[in-house]
């Protein structure tokens, strides 16, 4: 899935972020009621339609146009270090394009970066 491969990768990006139980946290889902303050989320939503090329309409399409946002929260005193950890997750994907897991990537784009 979406959500875990983008999970993992950020785990393994040198970010402070795991997938164990120890330190910062980064979920694949909406985050769990047993979370850590300091977390990050990966939530998938639809994204744009597939591109079609030529050939039958029933055949796969030549890419996909997922979507999905990032979450990071933490408690209220650390908000430098939230806002600090958003912006590290944006330049890490930025542009990114390459595999993650089975699947191959054309191109990672932010479309909005808020931290309040």
């Amino acid at each position: 899935m979406l959500g875990d491969e983008i999970a993992t990768y950020l785990a393994g990006a040198g970010l402070g972020l795991t997938l164990s139980s120890s330190g910062t946290q980064v979920y694949g889902v909406p985050f769990p009621a047993e979370a850590p303050d300091t977390a990050a989320c990966v939530i998938e939503y639809g994204g744009l339609a597939p591109y079609d090329a030529f050939g039958p309409s029933l055949s796969a399409p030549v890419f996909e146009r997922p979507r999905f946002q990032i979450v990071c929260r933490d408690a209220q005193d650390r908000i430098a270090a939230c806002r600090a950890l958003i912006l590290a997750v944006e330049k890490t994907l930025r542009h990114f394009s390459g595999t993650m897991g089975s699947v191959t990537y054309g191109f990672v784009q932010a479309l909005d970066l808020r931290p309040s």
